[in-house]
This record gives C-alpha cells, sequence and structure tokens, in this order.
C-alpha cells in the first residue's frame, strides 16, 4: 500500500532522516519535535505518515499532538498530494490543521478539506530564516543572562503575552509549566539593563547540525530601543560559537521591521511557512 504509517520516531528515523536532512532547516520544526522526545508511541494525536512508490517517499506529514507538519523534500507532485490526502481523510484523523512549507501545503489541504467536508483558514503567514554568519550591527547597553528560578514570574507573563501576540492563545496555564521547565533546562535567556530584564528569547528545538531561536519578547513599553535585536543577536552568536552550524528563526511575515533587522544581522530567507485550520 503506497500509505505508510511508522511503528515509531525511531524506526521513522532510521529509513527517512537522511532525507529529511537534506533540507534541515526547511524541516527543524519536525525534527526538532520528533527529537525532543524519540521514544514516545505513536498513536491518538501522534504519527507519521508516508506517501511512496517504489520505496521513495514523495510526501511525508507528521502530526504531533497538534496540526500535521508537511515535509520538505526533494521535488513536489500535485497527483502525490492528492493521493496522500485521500488516503489520509479514510483514517478519519483529528487533525485541527495543517503546517509547512507554503509551497508544498496547498497541494494538501486544498483537497484533503474537500474531501472531509472542511473550511480551510490561513492562520498565519511566516518567513524561515537561517543564520550561519553573523554581521556586526550595533548592540544597545546591557548583557545577555541565562534566566534562573530567580526570573520565573517574569517569564510566565512574558510567555503569555508572546503566546497572545504571535499565535492568539491566551490561556495562562500551559505558560506556568512553560516557564519552569524552559529555567529548568536553560534554554531561556533575557537581557538585562542594570539587572531588570527587558527582553526575552529562547534556544528550542535542536537538530543535527543547527537549533532555533524563538520566544523572543519585549514589552511593549521596552520596544524600539534594540534590545530584542541585542538578545537574538547575542544568543545567535553563543549558539554559533558553540559548535551548531546554524540557528533558524521562524519570523511573522507581516511584520518588516523585525525581518529587517534580522536580515541585517545575517539571517537569510529559507523558505515561507504556513499555517491552516480546518473548521466543520
Amino acid at each position: 500500500m503506497p500509505l505508510k504509517s511508522y511503528k515509531s520516531i525511531q524506526n521513522f528515523f532510521d529509513q527517512r532522516l537522511d532525507l529529511l536532512l537534506k533540507h534541515e532547516v526547511e524541516n527543524s520544526l519536525l525534527l526538532g519535535l520528533l527529537k525532543s522526545n524519540p521514544h514516545e508511541e505513536l498513536r491518538g494525536k501522534c504519527g507519521i505518515y508516508e506517501w511512496h512508490e517504489n520505496n521513495k517517499a514523495l510526501v511525508i506529514g507528521v502530526q504531533y499532538h497538534f496540526n500535521l507538519i508537511i515535509a520538505k523534500l526533494d521535488g513536489h507532485s500535485h497527483n502525490y498530494y492528492e493521493k496522500f490526502a485521500t488516503s489520509l481523510s479514510q483514517l478519519n484523523l483529528q487533525l485541527p490543521g495543517v503546517i509547512g512549507p507554503e509551497e508544498n501545503l496547498e497541494l494538501f489541504y486544498t483537497p484533503y478539506s474537500q474531501l472531509r467536508s472542511l473550511t480551510p483558514s490561513v492562520n498565519f503567514k511566516q518567513f524561515v530564516f537561517e543564520l550561519t554568519h553573523l554581521k556586526p550591527v550595533k548592540i544597545s547597553e546591557g548583557k545577555i543572562i541565562q534566566a534562573d528560578m530567580t526570573h520565573l514570574s517574569c517569564v510566565e507573563q512574558w510567555i503569555h503575552k508572546f503566546r497572545i501576540e504571535a499565535m492568539g492563545k491566551n490561556d495562562f496555564s500551559p505558560c506556568e509549566r512553560m516557564a519552569y521547565q524552559m529555567i529548568k533546562n536553560g534554554t531561556i535567556y533575557l537581557w538585562l539593563i542594570n539587572d531588570k530584564p527587558v527582553s526575552m528569547v529562547a534556544k528550542v528545538r535542536p537538530t543535527n547540525n543547527g537549533i532555533t531561536i524563538a520566544y523572543v519578547y519585549t514589552p511593549k513599553d521596552k520596544r524600539g530601543k534594540g534590545y530584542a535585536s541585542s538578545v537574538v543577536y547575542s544568543l545567535s552568536q553563543k549558539l554559533l560559537n558553540e559548535g551548531y552550524k546554524f540557528c533558524t528563526l521562524f519570523t511573522d511575515r507581516s511584520n518588516p521591521t523585525s525581518n529587517k533587522i534580522y536580515k541585517n544581522m545575517g539571517y537569510k530567507e529559507v523558505t515561507k511557512f504556513c499555517e491552516v485550520t480546518f473548521k466543520s
């Protein structure tokens, strides 16, 4: 059967990791999530699906607790995506939406939504940036530090506000858990002015060669002073110095100001991402 469902994450990596690494930046979301818990059972809202012919993977989709993530592979064919969408629609998966490279996404969500009698709605559009070498830029006063538990309340509040602005999610309860875990794991950083936090950034989802910069947030009354660009620049420099070959950054396409700042420090656009939600 051309549609394959993998039994485990490790089995999937054994067979297809090299294929995904050909486009490691574009697949950093998918790879980073799966690598965060490679022994997790694939059941319920977790599954890895592939449309293949002659053992060649033509379409790969991963559902990891929420949306289906469409992988970036070499080449694409409308015909293959239609077949993939048809086969998945027959599995009665609970897919709230789909996310991935824009060039491939519509090839999937258009036939899938028609087959499931759903209405697709574009939720957000992003650029996916890659950084391999930093350009010199002006850094604001202050310094970067790794957040500790004394910053827990601040990080909780800022994660909550970030989720509202960037994702449209206003639930505070997961922010407490996220802040605690990120501080415990040493993945959240702050920019300090006179020992007071003024901006935040995090490192997330390491892959074989890279890592993603995320949760970039500055309170509204502190914006326009270069704090966000300074903390992003400083963390990016730290990660490259540690041996990562690249940093990935997902940015809002509707924010030309921040995108220009990232480009000025050396980030380059690799692809366009899009998230589409399904409504009955």
